[in-house]
């Protein structure tokens, strides 16, 4: 894919949080958004990723850059859109 050329919607927005974190999987990309969207980081947290460390050792510098930068207002917005259902897709 191009650089800057993503999908439309919800789709977009898990690609841009797919190449962000490193991570794959619509599943995954939620969990993230998630734990940003409750406004309760914890170091300690295990991390969304699946990996079984904790967040902190994992990726924890990304999620932190995102949780101070990005209103929480977005993030539901972000979340609302990838689960929000389009016409005419599945």
């Amino acid at each position: 894919m191009p650089f800057g050329d993503r999908s439309h919607y919800g789709e977009g927005i898990i690609e841009h949080y797919e190449d962000l974190f490193g991570i794959k999987g619509k599943d995954v990309v939620l969990d993230f958004l998630e734990l940003l969207a409750d406004g309760c980081y914890k170091q300690s947290m295990p991390c969304p990723c699946g990996s079984k460390k904790k967040i902190r050792k994992c990726h924890g510098k990304q999620f932190l850059r995102i949780y101070n930068l990005v209103p929480i207002k977005i993030i539901r917005y972000e979340l609302d859109q990838i689960l929000k259902p389009r016409y005419g897709m599945k």
